[in-house]
């Protein structure tokens, strides 16, 4: 039912349908937060995202992994739009001169193993006091467009950050009503549940699919 050939915009009636697959039972509601564009008003929203990778506030980003460091190319950092260079599941533009032009994603450049990348992410949380408006979730419909409601950066811990209404949508943290940690989809379609306390350096490394990081999640 959904048409390729229009914009989100375009498709505002199917975002109104509830998937039951794209909601965790221990999380809000699908309609408990609902997309704030009028143009999709009351299209429900969903609590799994895509890994777009190891993100962060500037572009060329060191991450010290083991010892060594590996340099991570970010788009638009500091905007609500910022996107992982390295990640599974990141952004595609035609234009040229981004760091994702004509960036297709095969099975044989997870260089890192499909086996130790994350490409799926839950976020399935209720939004707590000074959040409730800030309108973190999005309809399930959308897409990667400016401010992306179908993918995260791998920026902060699990469970630790929110959207501040202006600047780091993309960056928000993926997390969930689970104690202490929430689930993620490997490269190679296996899920595993991480803990919210692990470490930072790992986590983005876990996140980057093509860097040649040395980092077990166990």
């Amino acid at each position: 039912m959904y048409d390729f050939t229009l914009p989100y915009t375009g498709n505002a009636a199917i975002g109104l349908n509830v998937v039951p697959t794209l909601y965790c039972p221990s999380g809000p509601l699908p309609t408990r937060y609902l997309d704030p564009n009028a143009n999709v008003a009351n299209n429900v929203t969903t609590h799994y995202y895509g890994v777009m990778g190891p993100g962060d506030l500037t572009d060329n980003a060191p991450n010290v992994v083991n010892g060594q460091t590996f340099i991570y190319r970010v788009g638009e950092g500091a905007n609500n739009s910022a996107w992982s260079g390295h990640g599974m599941l990141s952004q595609y533009r035609d234009s040229p001169g981004s760091i994702s032009t004509r960036r297709f994603v095969r099975f044989s450049d997870v260089t890192d193993g499909l086996t130790n990348t994350l490409m799926l992410a839950e976020r399935s949380v209720f939004m707590p006091n000074g959040y409730q408006f800030n309108h973190d979730y999005r309809s399930w419909i959308r897409g990667n467009n400016g401010g992306s409601g179908a993918t995260k950066n791998v920026t902060y811990p699990i469970n630790s950050t929110f959207y501040n209404g202006s600047s780091n949508f993309n960056h928000i943290s993926f997390g969930s009503n689970h104690t202490g940690g929430c689930n993620f989809t490997l490269g190679d379609g296996s899920v595993r549940f991480i803990n919210q306390n692990i470490d930072l350096a790992i986590y983005k490394a876990a996140a980057s699919m093509d860097c040649g990081e040395v980092a077990p999640l166990n």
